[in-house]
């Protein structure tokens, strides 16, 4: 009979278990050393190893040869744990198992010793499923456990266990398993199953996998299903229904040269194959991270964070490493992140997918714009016009009536990285001047339109107009001219109404609207309102700056 992947490969012994070699170390010193607990718990997410781990614990507590961290795995207590008929061990699933009534029945036979064991243990998966009177029922046990019997917990959510519980245990914390070591451990398997693969295609599965071994298995699994015997990396890539990654090079080089009409025709050809743009948004801002790390290290095969790279990307990585500034790809990430948390929000998801890579045409640093504007005849002379018009090469302009969807903190991470002079982030920088009074107060209804060494252009929302005048020009100017060391001069223009939505005003009124909600999210909150018929003070509530 056939055996799934994940169950025919579970390890049986310490020196198998993938990635987890600070949790090995420190269970087979205590194995040596003879220094056991009664209670183990073992937290992290899926498909790491903690019930894997536990049932290797179980058979180095019982087996014939005498405790110790490397069980025999011939003995009739360790064949026995391995195929389930080992009657010492005793596995509960706790989230089916959550009654009272269930615990008491299991703790029951806790006093009995142990049949054919040397100790009696009880694996107990997704322990924070226990309800509250099971944990109190549990804590008794604890707090007085027979010589013969040990508890092995095993949680993905450890914030759920009571601290009473937590306290008694010897907590080990499993990691997420780098898909360099799946990889690995992929290969390992495949060769001793004699199955044919691409290199490639098990660096897009262990990727996928997202830390867990057995995940990755069950895909593994998979694949071989699907490509007949066989691990091809396009079938992979079908299976997965994953973003072919030479779309997003192509982005990108598109990006890097300028050519708004290459990054439309792309994105409708992702569209004609229904691609979802929140995950082409994914794959985009982790080529993004590796560009970033490829320009810091010459030459590279997995980058800093672990994020698996399969040879044919490298080369073409350092070649956008080389088109882009470090500046740059900054700046695209930042934008990137924040279009993800907007992608929702647009009409659709391709138009806000569109919007978000015309955004980096429009707030690309001076230092990649062309040298001049192309032939009349250039198909994409209008969208380079407006760019050219929008960011000129001696100074940032920008004008938030045009880029409505733009956070404000994204035109002050535009003005420090595309300048890269000494005016660093002076978005910020203006609203700390030495200024008081009517002064300060007109600074804070004031969003920043334009930039160069010389000159600071503010542009002031329409319903403050009547408290501007030349004194408050003349006040800015002089401590911004103090702040930065040199002469500097300060214009204040009258901008239109939706200029107010990008003024440090509006984003104090934004965060307070922000930190309201939260507050009356709060269960805690809403309890105390609830049981006290309060309300919350609107005016009490202060933002930190």
């Amino acid at each position: 009979m056939y055996q799934v992947l994940a169950r025919k490969w579970r390890p049986r012994k310490f020196s198998s278990v993938v990635g987890q070699e600070h949790i090995v170390r420190a269970l087979a010193n205590a194995l040596t050393q003879q220094r056991l607990h009664h209670a183990y718990l073992f937290t992290g997410t899926r498909g790491v190893g903690k019930t894997s781990i536990a049932r290797i614990l179980a058979k180095c507590f019982n087996c014939q040869t005498g405790i110790t961290s490397t069980p025999c795995d011939q003995c009739d207590v360790c064949l026995g744990v391995d195929d389930g008929s080992f009657i010492d061990l005793i596995e509960v699933d706790a989230a089916s198992r959550t009654r009272v009534e269930d615990t008491r029945d299991l703790l029951d036979n806790v006093q009995y010793a142990p049949v054919s064991g040397r100790y009696k243990v009880y694996i107990i998966d997704e322990v924070h499923m226990l309800s509250g009177h099971s944990f109190n029922a549990l804590l008794k046990t604890f707090e007085e456990p027979p010589g013969h019997v040990k508890f092995l917990l095993a949680t993905t959510d450890p914030q759920k266990l009571p601290i009473t519980i937590l306290s008694r245990c010897l907590q080990f914390n499993l990691r997420k398993i780098y898909p360099s070591q799946i990889q690995q451990q992929l290969v390992k398997i495949l060769v001793a199953e004699g199955i044919p693969y691409e290199e490639s295609a098990l660096a897009r599965i262990a990727t996928v996998a997202d830390g867990s071994v057995r995940d990755a298995l069950s895909l593994l699994d998979q694949a071989i299903a699907y490509g007949a015997g066989t691990i091809k990396s396009i079938d992979v890539s079908n299976m997965l229904g994953s973003i072919d990654r030479t779309y997003i090079f192509q982005l990108l080089e598109s990006l890097a040269t300028n050519d708004a009409g290459a990054i439309l025709r792309i994105i409708s050809e992702l569209a004609a194959q229904a691609k979802d743009f929140s995950l082409v948004l994914d794959e985009l801002l982790n080529c993004l991270h590796q560009v970033a790390i490829t320009q810091l290290l010459v030459t590279m095969v997995v980058s800093a964070s672990n994020y698996l790279l399969w040879a044919e990307d490298v080369a073409v990585l350092q070649k956008l490493a080389r088109a882009f500034d470090a500046e740059a790809i900054q700046l695209y990430y930042q934008i990137g992140l924040i279009s993800k948390r907007d992608l929702l929000l647009s009409p659709t998801m391709q138009g806000g997918f569109e919007m978000m890579m015309m955004r980096m045409l429009a707030f690309r640093p001076a230092s990649l714009l062309p040298q001049s504007l192309p032939d009349q005849s250039c198909p994409n002379r209008s969208s380079t016009a407006l760019i050219e018009s929008s960011v000129a090469r001696d100074s940032i302009t920008m004008s938030p009536a045009a880029f409505p969807l733009i956070d404000a903190s994204v035109i002050s991470d535009v003005v420090s990285i595309a300048r890269g002079t000494d005016i660093v982030d002076i978005y910020d920088m203006i609203t700390k001047l030495k200024v008081s009074g009517p002064t300060a107060a007109l600074l804070q209804h004031c969003s920043l339109a334009y930039v160069n060494e010389h000159e600071a252009r503010l542009l002031l929302a329409h319903s403050q107009a009547p408290l501007l005048n030349k004194n408050h020009e003349a006040r800015l100017q002089k401590a911004l001219s103090d702040y930065l060391g040199r002469p500097m001069r300060v214009v204040i223009e009258v901008g239109d109404d939706q200029v107010e939505g990008f003024t440090p005003a509006a984003q104090q009124q934004q965060k307070k609207a922000e930190a309201l909600r939260t507050l009356g999210q709060d269960v805690n909150i809403k309890k105390i309102l609830s049981s006290f018929d309060a309300a919350i003070i609107t005016e009490s509530v202060t933002i930190e700056s």
